[in-house]
């Protein structure tokens, strides 16, 4: 017995039509998954080479040979009173370790570094650079007249946000009245 002309598989033009629907419909849930994964990928590769950038920026404190020369002569001049008294003379180094400083605070405030591996790796050298630099003057004392101190708001706005609680603990230890 032969089979009508519009039957093929033992399904007909209808069913056939049903099926590919089907399929279509199982075809776009399996693309809009891997679209969701790819986007997935993307992110944790972004967030991974941000990581990756912003621990060889941290890590040039302690491995870039000029930097270490000027920390170590601006500790000396400390240690020995020599910074405090001929502060102008350190003027330079003062300004290159502050510098690397604020190319830190603005690659955080831009996303181009992590700023959570930026607080865990240099919290206390950041701040003790802007206590003993920023917030005691020196800076001011290092200019000549001829130019003024540079601001470094960038540094200073990132350790009063290092100092803030979190906006959850804000939230939470505020009372009503």
């Amino acid at each position: 017995m032969a089979s009508p002309p519009d039957v093929f598989l033992g399904l007909g033009s209808t069913e056939w039509t049903g099926l590919s629907a089907i399929a279509g419909g199982v075809y776009d849930v399996l693309t809009a998954c891997l679209i969701f994964f790819a986007g997935l990928q993307l992110y944790f590769f972004r967030r991974e080479s941000q990581v990756t950038r912003t621990l060889a920026a941290c890590e040039k404190y302690d491995l870039d040979p000029v930097l270490d020369a000027i920390c170590r002569r601006l500790a000396v001049a400390r240690d020995n009173g020599d910074l405090h008294t001929n502060t102008l003379a350190y003027r330079v180094d003062i300004y290159s370790v502050l510098n690397y400083i604020e190319s830190l605070a603005i690659g955080v405030k831009r996303g181009l570094y992590c700023g959570k591996v930026v607080r865990d790796h240099m919290e206390p050298i950041i701040i003790g650079y802007v206590e003993e630099y920023i917030k005691t003057g020196l800076i001011l004392r290092a200019a000549t007249s001829s130019d003024a101190a540079p601001e470094y708001d960038k540094i200073v706005a990132l350790v009063e946000k290092w100092r803030r609680p979190p906006w959850y603990r804000r939230i939470r230890n505020v009372r009503p009245t």
